[in-house]
């Protein structure tokens, strides 16, 4: 943070940091926003959880053995 606020603000210098600065800034909330979508879509489509939605239907929830399994092999 000291450092961002040392920047020159007046200067030619400092107006190219501005920009850079400002296209920083639109990453990191495309990027807060993407995080949100998956976060919902992965809670939505959880095992066990019903979604009557667009023709999902429930979804019964895997066996541990299972689970136990799919951990394996990653």
């Amino acid at each position: 943070m000291a450092a961002l606020r040392a920047q020159p603000r007046n200067s030619a210098e400092g107006a190219s940091f501005r920009v850079a600065l400002d296209k920083t800034r639109a990453r990191i909330l495309q990027i807060l926003q993407l995080d949100r979508e998956n976060e919902q879509l992965l809670l939505a489509l959880q095992p066990g959880r019903c979604q009557r939605r667009r023709g999902r239907v429930c979804v019964a929830s895997p066996s541990p053995s299972i689970l136990q399994k799919i951990y394996q092999r990653h």
